[in-house]
């Protein structure tokens, strides 16, 4: 789902497309914009498509493999916002998702003591990048991540006091 919009597939295929939603008696947009849950079941009878007659087939069966959830979320902020407010820019690492290797790239405005390291999507450190003093200047780092497992995992910049960091994906 993003803002506006949720979208539905079976088996990898588009579905169904939800936009401008409305709930009964819920002010728009509804109900995206607030915490929410998934239900699943297999309904007999109701207005759509009507109740159950003799042309009805018992048992039914509702069978899922599984569901999975994606939401569409921002991958950072405005690169000249950034750059002006902290003094750095760390762009999105490029390809991703990947496999096995990366680049990240960054700018620093001043020389700067910098600390660039990879998470988990527990919070912990996989691998130190970068932990030294660098001068202004675009910088890139290749992050081989041959030894990781397929996954999300971050990868934060932190220069001085301050800090950015954004969303890699490893596919194997």
């Amino acid at each position: 789902w993003k803002e506006g919009m949720i979208q539905w597939y079976v088996d990898g295929e588009l579905y169904l497309t939800q936009t401008n939603w409305r709930t009964n008696g819920a002010a728009f947009p509804a109900p995206f914009d607030q915490k929410f849950h998934l239900i699943l079941n297999l309904a007999v009878g109701g207005n759509w498509p009507g109740y159950p007659d003799n042309t009805t087939e018992f048992p039914q069966k509702f069978v899922i493999d599984y569901v999975r959830v994606y939401q569409d979320v921002s991958t950072g902020i405005e690169k000249e916002d950034q750059k002006k407010d902290v003094g750095f820019l760390l762009d999105q690492n490029y390809p991703n998702p990947f496999n096995s290797e990366t680049k990240i790239n960054y700018q620093l405005s001043n020389p700067e003591f910098v600390h660039l390291a990879v998470y988990d999507m527990l919070g912990r450190s996989v691998i130190e990048l970068i932990n030294q003093v660098q001068e202004s200047g675009t910088h890139s780092v290749s992050f081989d991540a041959s030894e990781l497992s397929t996954g999300v995992y971050t990868y934060c910049l932190r220069v001085g006091n301050k800090y950015s960091s954004r969303k890699l994906i490893l596919l194997k």
